[in-house]
């Protein structure tokens, strides 16, 4: 079963491979196709001649964007020589043409990104001018500048390439279209025909060694065989000095190199040393220029590959961060080109190698193999530790490794220390930490960060949209109705030394955790619940469940939250459970606001009724009040009645008078016989006016005349009787 599982990851990592390299590869070879009609060796040779800096600098700019390999680049360089070329320049082209190329930058582009690929042709560039440098410094004696150097011989190891021969002159026509059309003719044939039969068997090779490796390599392999970096430069040197890889078919292994823990340095270093030199190439080169320029050559290369990385991961320490091979994470806006362009590089692949055949390349495999077991045992081991190169790259490597075992904890982090494996001690707090080299392994942890863990979803980098993932997102309801759920697990790392060496990737087995508590809230509760009520509740039944799982695990992190995110429906049925909701939601309005009617109503009855209550029971009390206050007057005029009837009586019809007859003048004379002594006239102004009774009266003694009225009291006055 683990077999099949390693097989199918492999066919898996091997078909991403190509998927993710074929649209560049193939723009990259017709880009060579345009600059192979384009230049003219004849007319670029002419400023070559010179020894200087600026010959080199120009063979340079020629040779990076031909795609040659090692071997290729020997005849070519031969051809230059021949033509006139300067050793200088030579030498540059010989360095820099196999190290990069527009098919190597497209690939490079793909796996690495456009930083990486602006970093590895300047690279390669400085790596000519240097070696260039180097010779015009030295001025060795063999081969100087006009000596004729011997033919290419036929040997093993040297393989035919696409362009070695002279191409077939353009046609002499004066139509433009014509010669137009000869040179696209030319450009595609050299690019889809002669480059894939040289390089096809390498890119296959490639691309399937790659797929096994990513399969079978773990995914901190070089963190944890080769944990420094100037260690993991060195050991991409030795790999890649002997070992024939072309600067494409180099390009894939060296961003597995990356996903499997090694910086961008290291693999910078590797892709400027593979391609540029083989066990064959080296042995050619012996031969055809001299050991004075094989140690100008290596030297030139191995000093500015490690400088360059060196310079990479001290600047850009997070660049081999981005680097992936395999799934893609996020959209990918080129899937339909990619899927396209990787099916015409297949069988453009399986074409070339129908036409050439894999006996030629296994021969080929087979004699660079062959001759790199030669070259290694050639080498003598004591002249090797005798060299003073070796000896101040092994003395800069000691103090390096010395220097690389100071570590600087920062804030916030933990270090822990692994000797041989065993934990070395408790994780190291904030500070300035020291490790011994090459025994043991430092790793950093960061436990005051936040992290998050998304469950039934993703989102990419920079993306603000949640790509959903049906297999984590989708749950059973009590109801047995299908919910949607995006749901995010928020921790932080309590115990560094759990979290690293007690339990593989406990990253992702908290989001497991989360699920299976997810799967038994789910089947435990409707959906309606879920959907309004009850989220709050799940949420924190969810931390609590989700909190005493991981220490049951011993994952070493604690778990701050769980948050529902998301809930709806799938979907397919997603507009239905809207429409549903909304006409819940309505029926719900119209219920509040018909109770919210009949409440108004209500209350202005009951206001109107009290009111109506309230004025009868005033009006009641006032008729009453009246009553009886009616009542009570009666009552004590009546017992003054019985004292003084007439006196009752008289005053009884004065005040009704008085009332009656409020703003009239008033006259009030007694009747004959009823009240004697006096008359009473009363003025308009209310005031009263006695007067004694005339002589002669019934009520009087004497008879005095009458007096007259007074003179202010009108005729016309109407008198009372």
């Amino acid at each position: 079963m683990v077999l099949i599982d390693l097989l199918v990851s492999a066919v898996q990592q091997t078909f991403w491979v190509l998927y993710e390299g074929a649209l560049f590869i193939l723009i990259g070879f017709a880009i060579a196709g345009a600059v192979h009609v384009v230049l003219n060796p004849d007319r670029i040779v002419r400023h070559l001649g010179e020894r200087s800096l600026k010959s080199a600098a120009l063979a340079a700019l020629l040779g990076a964007p031909i795609p040659l390999c090692s071997c290729g680049v020997l005849p070519t360089a031969m051809l230059l020589r021949r033509k006139g070329a300067s050793r200088e320049a030579t030498l540059s082209f010989l360095v820099t043409t196999p190290e990069t190329g527009v098919d190597s930058i497209a690939l490079t582009l793909a796996f690495f990104g456009p930083l990486f690929a602006i970093v590895r042709p300047l690279a390669a560039v400085a790596t000519g001018l240097v070696a260039a440098f180097v010779s015009l410094r030295g001025r060795p004696q063999e081969d100087e500048a006009g000596a004729e150097p011997e033919p290419v011989p036929e040997v093993q190891g040297v393989h035919r390439h696409a362009g070695d021969e002279a191409d077939a002159p353009l046609p002499t026509s004066t139509l433009f279209l014509d010669r137009a059309n000869a040179a696209g003719r030319r450009a595609v044939r050299y690019a889809f025909v002669e480059l894939f039969d040289e390089l096809g068997f390498w890119l296959t090779l490639a691309i399937l060694l790659t797929g096994v490796l990513s399969a079978l390599l773990p995914s901190d392999f070089f963190s944890r065989v080769v944990p420094s970096s100037f260690a993991a430069m060195l050991l991409m040197v030795v790999l890649g000095i002997p070992l024939y890889v072309c600067a494409s078919a180099s390009t894939p292994l060296a961003a597995l190199f990356v996903t499997k823990g090694a910086s961008a340095g290291a693999a910078l270093v590797f892709l400027l040393v593979g391609p540029a030199t083989n066990a064959a190439s080296i042995a050619m080169v012996a031969r055809l220029f001299g050991r004075s320029f094989v140690r100008v050559y290596l030297g030139s290369i191995i000093g500015v590959a490690v400088a360059a990385g060196w310079l990479l991961d001290l600047l850009l320490p997070g660049l081999g961060g981005s680097v992936r091979v395999g799934t893609p994470l996020g959209p990918d806006y080129l899937r339909i080109p990619k899927l396209i362009a990787a099916v015409a590089f297949a069988w453009l692949l399986l074409a070339s190698l129908r036409r050439t055949g894999l006996r030629a390349g296994l021969t080929e495999l087979v004699d660079n193999g062959g001759a790199a077991v030669g070259w290694l045992r050639r080498m003598q081991l004591r002249t090797v530790l005798a060299s003073r190169p070796v000896q101040a790259v092994a003395l800069v490597w000691v103090l390096a490794t010395f220097a690389g075992g100071f570590w600087r904890v920062p804030v916030g982090e933990r270090a822990i220390v692994q000797r041989f494996g065993a934990l070395a001690g408790a994780p190291r707090a904030p500070g300035l930490a020291f490790a011994a080299p090459l025994i043991d392994r430092v790793e950093l942890v960061r436990v005051d960060e936040v992290r998050e863990r998304p469950i039934g979803y993703r989102t990419t980098r920079g993306a603000l949209t949640r790509q959903p993932l049906l297999e984590e997102a989708l749950y059973v309801t009590a109801d047995e109705n299908v919910i949607d759920l995006h749901a995010e697990a928020q921790y932080r790392i309590a115990d560094p030394v759990r979290y690293r060496l007690g339990v593989e990737s406990p990253a992702d087995v908290l989001p497991a955790l989360v699920r299976a508590r997810l799967v038994e809230a789910m089947a435990s509760r409707p959906i309606d619940s879920v959907y309004t009520n009850d989220r709050a509740e799940v949420e924190a039944w969810l931390l609590e469940r989700v909190r005493r799982d991981a220490d049951q695990a011993a994952l070493g992190v604690d778990v701050l939250a769980v948050r529902l995110l998301d809930v709806h429906a799938p979907a397919a049925v997603h507009d239905a459970f809207r429409d549903v909701a909304s006409a819940h939601e309505d029926r719900l309005t119209t219920i509040h606001q018909a109770s919210e009617y009949a409440a108004g109503v209500v209350a202005v009855a009951r206001g109107e009724a009290a009111r109506v209550i309230g004025e009868a029971q005033a009006q009641a009390s006032q008729r009453l009040a009246q009553a009886t206050g009616a009542a009570s007057a009666f009552t004590a005029l009546a017992a003054e009645h019985k004292r003084a009837p007439r006196l009752t009586e008289d005053r009884l019809y004065l005040e009704t008078a008085e009332r009656v007859l409020p703003g009239a003048r008033k006259i009030v004379r007694s009747t004959a016989g009823t009240a004697r002594g006096y008359e009473l006239w009363l003025r308009g102004n209310g005031a009263p006016t006695v007067f004694p009774p005339p002589p002669g009266s019934p009520g009087s003694s004497s008879a005095p005349s009458v007096p007259s009225p007074p003179a202010n009291l009108p005729q016309q006055e109407e008198g009372l009787r």
